[in-house]
């Protein structure tokens, strides 16, 4: 959550009027840029952890790293997957899980576990900074409509935090020159979000259903549901008071209190 932390340390004291447009507009994008951060490199450690799975898997029948028993591979693999256009079950549930967690510090929830990775004064911090947004000018407010105006925010801008973790996977390292230089990668961004065909004479924009992306189709805030088949994957959370997300949208999964 480091973008958030840093605007939690550019909040001054509470706004005459609280919860007021331009602080509305920093706390989203602050929310945008932590989500869209660690969907990056959650990412990152998602496609390695698969290939050591796979590395192990190949030692274990006897294979040499490297050499595929099958001709096309067996298994499409994450990053393959994705310049098809298509998230992986197992990660698209990490982030629904994760989409989840900001849900709970935008509502005043603390997520299990958050606090050993960021520290409880930095979490402290944040969740005074959220508060000074939605504290109105008339003094502190009932816990029942500051709980709403949370949510409401929350209602508002979720599917634009979910559309920043979406074009973080349209980002990758480039680390050719020796940098850990971070780059959009058109290929996977066309496959996902779509292309535009422009009429020769520049006047007209038209866009069809066949360049429209699988975001369109699949994977927008509204859309996108986890199947039975990624609820019975191998990573589906063991945990009795997890929700079972089976045919579950993306915006009902994060507001269920199973969850929290």
């Amino acid at each position: 959550v480091t973008p958030l932390t840093k605007w939690a340390e550019t909040v001054a004291q509470p706004q005459e009027s609280g919860g007021n447009t331009e602080s509305s507009d920093k706390l989203r994008e602050a929310f945008i840029q932590s989500a869209a951060v660690e969907t990056f490199f959650l990412w990152h450690k998602f496609k390695k952890e698969k290939e050591r799975e796979e590395k192990e898997k190949k030692e274990a029948n006897g294979e040499l790293p490297g050499f595929s028993s099958s001709v096309d591979g067996g298994e499409q693999n994450p990053q393959t997957l994705l310049q098809n256009g298509t998230i992986p079950p197992d990660f698209l549930r990490l982030m629904f899980y994760t989409l989840g967690d900001y849900r709970d510090i935008c509502v005043g929830k603390t997520p299990d576990g958050i606090d050993t990775v960021s520290g409880k004064d930095t979490m402290e911090n944040i969740k005074k900074a959220i508060e000074s947004v939605f504290k109105p000018s008339s003094g502190t407010p009932s816990l029942s409509v500051e709980k709403t105006t949370r949510e409401s925010w929350w209602e508002k801008n979720g599917e634009h935090i979910w559309k920043g973790m979406i074009c973080a996977l349209t980002y990758k390292e480039n680390g050719a020159d020796g940098t850990n230089k971070i780059e959009k990668d058109s290929d996977v961004y066309k496959k996902i979000f779509g292309e535009n065909n422009t009429d020769p004479d520049k006047k007209l924009t038209v866009t069809t259903v066949d360049n429209k992306g699988t975001f369109e189709s699949k994977y927008k805030y509204e859309k996108v549901q986890l199947g039975e088949e990624e609820a019975s994957g191998p990573n589906a959370p063991a945990s009795p008071t997890s929700p079972q997300a089976n045919g579950t949208r993306l915006a009902e999964f994060v507001t269920r209190p199973a969850y929290f």
